[in-house]
């Protein structure tokens, strides 16, 4: 019984942790909503339930403030992890050739160290108006259906417990 409830709940997150993911506009190779790993473990006075996903999903989840960015122009580096990555995400979202990818990526790198992340621009992707907080949301719109799911298994373990004797 408690198993099947537990089963339940973690379903529940998941399914509610990717609709916010896609709400807020974070779904473009859908990586991060793959990624979800769920544990339960079971102690001695009860259990715990660990989600673990991509690391960027508490990068995403939080933004990221402007003096925070690692981009730093001028700086004489001939590579950047930074502009890799962003390069990577221009080409994915905007298409076109490598060279207009690494152009889009440094403009964005530009935006984000002077707006921050998100930037102003990229709420254009959320279906919501919101781009960060995807895992408060989450958290906090299960949270009445997760109490649900345990009242009625403990009213159901009480009822069968009754009835047995």
């Amino acid at each position: 019984m408690l198993e099947q409830a537990l089963q339940e709940i973690l379903k529940i997150v998941k399914k509610e942790f990717n609709k916010q993911l896609q709400l807020q506009g974070h779904n473009l190779t859908g990586k991060l909503a793959q990624s979800v790993e769920q544990k339960i473990t079971t102690t001695f006075d009860g259990f715990i339930i660990d989600f673990k996903a991509l690391a960027y999903g508490n990068i995403i989840n939080r933004g990221v403030p402007a003096n925070r960015i690692p981009f730093n122009p001028g700086s004489g580096k001939k590579t950047s992890k930074y502009i890799d990555g962003l390069t990577k995400f221009a080409k994915l979202r905007f298409g076109g050739t490598d060279k207009e990818a690494q152009s889009i990526a440094f403009a964005i790198a530009y935006t984000q160290k002077k707006q921050g992340m998100p930037t102003k621009g990229s709420f254009q992707f959320s279906k919501n108006g919101k781009r960060i907080g995807f895992i408060d949301d989450t958290l906090e719109n299960i949270e009445p259906i997760i109490e649900k799911i345990i009242e009625d298994t403990i009213f159901n373990f009480i009822q069968g417990f009754n009835l047995a004797k």
